[in-house]
């Protein structure tokens, strides 16, 4: 049986070794990092926020693809950004629409209810 050149010459078992460490780098920087930032922002910032955050990602994206790299977006991509970002303008400036809380009813005959009572002429 013969086996691939790579997987028999000692000068190749580096290179493997290289590229290894190098996808595992690749792996925690582009996803394992990012999760537990959002995991720990998502414990410090309250829900709402996050999600606004959140839904600006890709426009912020979308900057640094133009500025660093030079990546042109077509009209239809910036009308899409746009949106996605005067949303999320749009739901800081809201009011929250969550309604308000009740407070729960009181059972008669508690200490509130019977001083808050006239006595009966």
């Amino acid at each position: 049986m013969k086996q691939p050149f790579i997987l028999i010459h000692p000068s190749t078992l580096w290179v493997l070794l290289a590229v290894g460490v190098l996808a595992a780098a690749v792996a925690v920087l582009s996803s394992v990092l990012p999760y537990t930032f959002h995991l720990e922002a998502l414990r410090r910032v309250p829900p709402r926020v996050f999600g606004i955050l959140t839904s600006l990602e890709p426009a912020v994206g979308a900057l640094i693809g133009l500025v660093l790299l030079g990546q042109h977006l077509g009209v239809p991509q910036w009308a899409g950004v746009t949106a996605v970002a005067l949303a999320s303008i749009d739901a800081t400036r809201a009011p929250s629409r969550a309604p308000k809380p009740t407070p729960p009813d009181r059972p008669s005959g508690t200490p509130d209810d019977l001083t808050s009572r006239t006595p009966a002429e």
